[in-house]
């Protein structure tokens, strides 16, 4: 070594993501969503952020609950792909490292560079309520959108998911009493207390929207989350209700 040269140490490395599959398939989900222009990638983007923190191996999408910012529906798409990885590499497939033909989870690519006319048949988001085409019955007619009529108990059930689903911190679910509460102000009916000379409440509503699959009812005591098609309609609600131009109003 030269006179006066500094020898610099050895930075230590950077522990790796000791679940490198899960992180690979939620980075191409949260790359599907950019590339649609759908709010989506943003749950998935926490949910990355969450798992690079998690220190320990996990063995299974439902076991990925208990961390932040894994909702039901990002837990069911990894066990999806994890069914996948056993049937093409075999039931003893190492799931804590990367197969060897498999390359290592490709970076965020801004949506501005990306194709938003990729083929839909491509996204894998889809398999968990993704938007897709209205649908049409036999003889053309167009199966119009279930759309919520503004200051309903459906409507106001679906903002406030999706605006707790955007607040810092959020655990991506509220219980029953929690949603009452803060689903109110948006209502013009009472969620607690039925109207004269009926037994129905706003909170009836929330049944349609499980039935439609726009929201998830899990554990005891009850915690309601949004799934991906209903956070898609509540965006658009948030928007403005753009979406009740094209769609079915209902209460």
């Amino acid at each position: 070594m030269a006179p006066g040269t500094v020898r610099l140490g050895r930075k230590r490395p950077v522990p790796a993501c000791p679940n490198p599959l899960f992180l690979r398939w939620l980075t191409e989900l949260r790359d599907t969503a950019a590339q649609k222009g759908q709010q989506t990638q943003h749950s998935y983007n926490k949910a990355i952020s969450s798992l690079r923190r998690y220190p320990l191996p996990l063995r299974s999408g439902r076991e990925a609950k208990i961390l932040q910012n894994f909702g039901d529906g990002i837990c069911r798409l990894l066990d999806q792909r994890l069914e996948q990885h056993y049937a093409q590499h075999g039931p003893d497939a190492p799931i804590h490292s990367l197969p060897e033909d498999t390359n290592p989870a490709p970076g965020p690519t801004h949506p501005r560079h990306r194709h938003r006319s990729a083929d839909r048949s491509q996204d894998p988001t889809l398999s968990v309520g993704g938007a897709s085409p209205p649908k049409r019955k036999k003889g053309g007619v167009r199966v119009r959108e279930y759309v919520p009529q503004k200051s309903s108990g459906g409507y106001a059930v679906l903002l406030t998911l999706y605006r707790h689903e955007q607040a810092p911190g959020s655990q991506g679910f509220l219980l029953k009493s929690e949603l009452q509460r803060e689903a109110q102000p948006l209502c013009d009916k009472s969620f607690t207390v039925p109207e004269p000379g009926s037994r129905y409440t706003a909170w009836s509503s929330v049944s349609t929207l499980i039935q439609r699959e726009l929201v998830m009812k899990t554990h005891s005591p009850a915690r309601y989350s949004l799934t991906e098609k209903g956070r898609e309609l509540a965006e658009k609600l948030a928007r403005g209700g753009s979406a009740a131009a094209t769609g079915a109003v209902e209460g």
